[in-house]
């Protein structure tokens, strides 16, 4: 017998290095887990908070990456 699988699938608006949030689809459930789906390195902020990697992610969540190295401001 055969064991059938489901992977959850979210979209959550992803800004990563531009100025706008994309759509973006992912498996992930926690900022550690799109941290490694997606490759990313430095700061990662959910709903204007930084996060930690066991931060959980939810549908349309609004999730911003700045890459190591970036500074804000002027």
């Amino acid at each position: 017998m055969a064991i059938e699988t489901t992977i959850t699938r979210i979209t959550i608006k992803l800004m990563n290095g531009g100025l706008n949030f994309v759509d973006t689809e992912t498996t992930a459930t926690t900022v550690g887990e799109l941290r490694e789906e997606l490759g990313l390195t430095g700061s990662i902020a959910v709903g204007e908070v930084i996060a930690v990697d066991s931060t959980p992610l939810t549908e349309d969540a609004m999730v911003s990456h700045v890459s190591e190295g970036v500074k804000g401001g002027k």
